[in-house]
């Protein structure tokens, strides 16, 4: 049995095991900020559980960071994952707004997606900007190439910020340490563990690293066919909890 287990941790994560959790991740996060925000200023049990679930929620953000700079990769038609997680984030602001606060217009504060189809969108531009400038030697990226990368990191943050986006400017610099990094691990979990530290600047930030326990042991297969689950679950999942509270109210 033990050495079934060792064999199987050493095998690492597959692709399916690791949405499955980022899943698992975000629904205790929102079930804790929907369900447990109320009863835990009243409640010392209540309130445990809430950071319990605010913890284990902090991981979701990095691994869908990962997937996404994963799925920019693979993915054949990137103007069309684009439209499609572009469409996906305006539906979910509905039922982001009123998980949030109960109100159908937050300007304020935008979902996740929105956030994940800005950076995806930052991805496409720096990969033109690859193309149209080549090295100076073999090895080594072009000072025109640098500078372009980061004129298009700066206004990506810019417009995190200004759109109020969750996450802001930092959640959009850590999905460019996904993309920059995605062949240093080593690299990219240095720089993501700086920039979840700088985002949180609190205990919150320890769970939110771990997931790059999780992140450095992604085996490169699919497993679990998800499919567009993962996407489709964020807002299905925050309405889901809307009439679950709404339940709660009238009883």
């Amino acid at each position: 049995m033990k050495d079934s287990m060792k064999k199987s941790f050493a095998a690492g994560f597959t692709a399916g095991g690791l949405k499955l959790l980022a899943m698992v991740s975000m629904f205790c996060d929102h079930a804790a900020v929907v369900l447990l925000e109320g009863p835990a200023e009243t409640s010392d049990a209540a309130f445990g559980l809430y950071y319990a679930m605010r913890l284990f929620g902090r991981m979701a953000f990095p691994l869908y960071a990962f997937f996404l700079a994963e799925g920019f990769f693979y993915t054949r038609d990137r103007k069309k994952y684009a439209v499609r997680l572009g469409i996906l984030g305006l539906a979910s602001e509905l039922p982001y707004n009123l998980a949030v606060s109960g109100r159908l217009f937050l300007p304020e504060a935008q979902n996740t997606v929105l956030l994940l189809f800005v950076g995806l969108l930052g991805m496409m531009a720096m990969e033109r900007a690859g193309r149209s400038a080549k090295p100076a030697n073999s090895g080594n990226p072009s000072w025109r190439k640098l500078f372009t990368q980061a004129v298009i990191t700066a206004a990506g943050m810019l417009i995190s910020e200004a759109l109020f986006l969750d996450y802001g400017a930092l959640g959009f610099l850590l999905i460019m340490v996904m993309y920059w990094w995605r062949a240093r691990p080593d690299f990219r979990m240095a720089a993501g563990c700086a920039v979840i530290v700088a985002m949180y600047m609190n205990f919150l930030a320890i769970p939110a690293v771990f997931a790059f326990f999780f992140i450095n042991r992604y085996n490169g297969e699919k497993g679990l066919r998800l499919g567009k689950i993962p996407y489709l679950f964020y807002p299905a999942h925050l309405l889901l909890l809307v009439g679950i509270k709404a339940v709660c109210a009238v009883l």
